[in-house]
């Protein structure tokens, strides 16, 4: 308070308050401001896509739920379905399709995803309608690719209102897609040359992944080689010479964990004979969780890279552990991971304000108000059954059900600014995609645990509105 009043008084304000006992203290502050100017950019951008008519595809509630409040609060008029088959069933009939002037769809759906369902709207008969594909994963996609399904945008959720105002404002003004609709910031230009030529064996299963970590590796001159799983590595390994290995952690076959271990017991007995130094070992995985950090070292991993990573991260990476076995002339040199990876890697449960934020204009947009207070309350419900459903599908063998029960929890998470919860229900996501319950049901209790907290902040949040 003191400084609240040193800063009014700055601005030629005044502070006041008033207090009754047993009901608290009231502050309150005066400030003398000029009238500011109307934002012509909202305006013009309300006028432009008010009366138009979108269709939403998404499987999670609370995502279309926000996505209804953003767009009628634009004078959009949006039709929100929960999957591809019933989207489908509207643009199959000619008379309803020509009332759509785009569609936004969610990536990550089961049964049919984005992509594939954008191929099935491009494969209608006649319809060009533009797309905009919402993704929870930052994949940059080919434009070709984008070309071809008619995807005019694709934005990493959560999306920022004004974001995805801009972004239809630009949908809807036609620029042609290589004018970065996708919204991603142009790469540096730094100075890659110091990479030419150092070859990098590739662990991952993903094929997007491949592809996105191989077109960056490709921009800085480095060679590559990649395999699926940690058995083709081991013999990738033995059989070749590379300068770093990125190891996916979360394969089916074999993970990285067992993998890295497996090459560390190879090299003590190759060493008396060999005069490289241990290869450098870098963890790629989206689970940045508590205790994950302690298992890549007792794996014998020396850095850890986060996904989806920008290509930034990952031209530092390689730079770094390729300069040091270059310059490294015994084997204890990369026995562990750098000081900058230990501190920080991992953050603890909290929430993001700015989506939270983002959610509270929403009501103040609208005029409405209790959107909030909606959200949380109907994501506090949901998500113990969403945890329950998940012990159940472990008990029961069903891997399926868990990756479907985890991406819901992980979208609802992640639209509620809980993003380290989110990255604990992705890790469950993995699980269940690779059909690997090994250790699933302890992070399925680490789930639950964090859950506390998670729930103790919203209610804070809830508490706050109140006021």
């Amino acid at each position: 308070l003191a400084i609240a009043k040193q800063l009014v008084e700055m601005m030629r304000g005044r502070m006041e308050v008033s207090s009754e006992r047993g009901k608290g203290s009231t502050f309150r502050f005066t400030l003398p401001l000029d009238i500011g100017a109307a934002h012509e950019t909202k305006n013009i951008a309300k006028t432009s896509l008010a009366g138009m008519r979108v269709l939403v595809v998404d499987d999670n509630a609370t995502n279309r739920e926000i996505l209804q409040y953003q767009l009628s609060g634009w004078g959009v008029r949006p039709d929100c379905v929960a999957s591809a088959a019933e989207a489908l069933e509207i643009l199959r009939n000619p008379d309803l399709v020509a009332k759509y002037s785009f569609a936004i769809l969610d990536m990550h759906m089961p049964e049919m995803d984005g992509l594939e369902l954008a191929q099935a709207i491009s494969n209608i008969n006649s319809l060009s309608l533009p797309l905009v594909m919402l993704s929870s994963v930052g994949i940059d996609m080919p434009e070709h690719t984008l070309h071809k399904h008619y995807i005019r945008a694709w934005l990493t959720k959560p999306v920022a209102q004004s974001r995805l105002h801009d972004c239809l404002l630009r949908v809807m003004a036609s620029d042609p897609i290589a004018n970065s609709q996708r919204q991603f910031a142009k790469p540096k230009n730094v100075d890659t040359t110091a990479l030419n030529g150092i070859h990098v064996l590739l662990v991952e299963d993903n094929q997007i992944n491949q592809e996105v970590a191989t077109s960056m590796l490709r921009t800085f001159g480095c060679t590559y080689h990649v395999v699926e799983d940690g058995n083709q590595a081991i013999d990738a390994w033995s059989n070749g010479k590379f300068d770093l290995i990125l190891m996916d952690c979360y394969m089916p076959v074999m993970d990285g964990y067992a993998a890295t271990r497996a090459i560390r017991v190879l090299e003590t007995h190759q060493i008396e004979n060999d005069d490289d130094p241990p290869i450098p070992i870098v963890a790629l995985t989206a689970n940045a969780v508590e205790g994950d950090r302690e298992r890549c070292l007792a794996a014998g991993m020396d850095d850890y890279l986060s996904k989806p990573f920008s290509r930034d991260a990952l031209r530092q990476v390689v730079q770094r552990w390729s300069t040091k076995r270059l310059a490294s002339t015994s084997a204890g040199s990369n026995a562990s991971v750098p000081a900058q990876a230990k501190a920080g890697a991992f953050e603890s449960m909290r929430l993001d304000q700015k989506i939270l934020d983002s959610i509270r204009e929403l009501d103040l947009m609208n005029g409405q108000g209790g959107l909030f207070g909606k959200l949380v309350n109907m994501y506090l419900e949901a998500a113990p059954k969403y945890i329950a459903q998940m012990r159940t599908a472990i008990a029961a063998g069903d891997a399926d059900s868990l990756k479907i029960a985890a991406h819901t929890l992980k979208a609802s998470s992640a639209n509620l600014g809980a993003n380290r919860f989110a990255e604990l229900c992705l890790a469950l996501e993995i699980k269940g995609r690779d059909q690997v319950l090994h250790d699933a049901e302890g992070m399925v209790q680490q789930l639950s645990d964090c859950f506390v907290s998670v729930r103790r902040c919203l209610a804070a949040e809830l508490e706050v509105v109140a006021q």
